[in-house]
């Protein structure tokens, strides 16, 4: 990792800040949390995808260090493969509506790359492309409760199966003696 970055930093141009180890372990961190939703089982998806886009939107901001070209790049790549998966499990939604924020995670990228000076142009399109990628960071995080509530409701019926046949079991032995 140690030499990805020292190439990173040699691959700028002459008056460029080199990017700050915490931004880079911070963007390498968000490309592993998009990687997690396309290589894990589906039923996690949901659950990476939120922890994706909290990260990816703690790390965007006005004031946040730049991001370099090159992690630029990876991470977009990351959501545009991650993007059928993303599809797929939010299929009951509009398929306008989860274009737009996938687009608006894409923004959100871009916006971290900007310079902090280009940034302040851009406020106005944020706005809308942060509550899009804010309303799929619900909508996955809502899904990942739904999974919760039914693992429980599932776990609830199992246990009282289990007292029933057991409760059975004991008035088949007593009726037996």
């Amino acid at each position: 990792m140690m030499n990805e970055r020292l190439a990173l930093k040699a691959t700028l141009p002459g008056d460029a800040e080199a990017p700050d180890e915490r931004t880079v372990e911070r963007a390498e961190n968000i490309v592993c949390a998009f990687a997690r939703v396309r290589v894990q089982p589906q039923a996690d998806a949901a659950a990476n995808l939120s922890e994706a886009i909290y990260s990816l939107q703690a790390a965007v901001g006005a004031n946040a260090p730049r991001l370099p070209v090159e992690l630029r790049d990876r991470l977009i790549n990351e959501i545009r493969v991650a993007a059928p998966i993303i599809q797929d499990v939010f299929s009951l939604e509009p398929t306008e509506l989860m274009e737009r924020c996938i687009r608006a995670l894409f923004l959100n990228v871009e916006f971290w790359a900007m310079l902090p000076g280009e940034r302040n142009k851009s406020r106005h399109l944020m706005t809308d492309a942060t509550a899009h990628a804010r309303w799929l960071r619900n909508a996955a995080h809502n899904q990942v409760l739904l999974q919760e509530i039914n693992e429980r409701a599932r776990k609830r019926r199992v246990a009282l199966v289990r007292a029933l046949a057991s409760a059975q079991e004991f008035c088949y032995a007593k009726r037996s003696r």
